[in-house]
């Protein structure tokens, strides 16, 4: 009877009912593939929808002076002054910092106002009171910083529109 313990011993010692190293190491080596493109995809994701958001922000910023124009608010016209990391909503006819009544949108590091490209050359879109039309109309550019071929593209039409391509 004792023999054949010892056997039975032998024999499932032998039989390999653990991992080798090398099946580890594919395992290892396929779940960090998988993580990789993971990883990519969520990025990509995430620069999307910042861009959206930013985009619909600067969006809400112009509508918003536009809005306060044509209302005469505090007797005054509105406009949006554009930097590369911020837009800011300014009462008057000129952008001036600083002042109590700016409403400054800052933007996410990823994000930038790649490009202003308005009539005037100048970086300010201002709404005349009343009619919400504007002298300055153009574009208004927004990209991810990382990444020059995600953009959106923020026309102001000279009626006052604004539409994001």
């Amino acid at each position: 009877m004792m023999i054949k313990s010892q056997k039975l011993k032998v024999k499932s010692q032998k039989s390999g009912n653990g991992f080798s190293l090398m099946e580890v190491i594919v395992v290892i080596a396929i779940v960090g593939v998988i993580t990789a493109f993971a990883g990519v995809s969520f990025s990509a994701f995430r620069n999307a929808k910042l861009l959206d958001s930013t985009a619909q922000d600067i969006l809400s910023l112009i509508n918003t002076a536009r809005v306060k124009s044509i209302s005469s608010e505090n007797a005054s016209q509105y406009g949006v002054h554009f930097e590369a990391d911020r837009a800011v909503l300014f009462a008057g006819n000129s952008f001036a910092e600083p002042s109590a009544s700016n409403v400054e949108l800052n933007l996410s590091p990823s994000v930038e106002i790649s490009e202003v490209s308005l009539v005037g050359e100048g970086a300010d879109v201002v709404f005349e009171r009343m009619t919400g039309e504007t002298g300055n109309y153009g574009s208004v550019t927004v990209r991810i910083g990382s990444d020059s071929s995600k953009t959106k593209i923020i026309e102001i039409r000279s009626a006052g529109s604004v539409e994001i391509k």
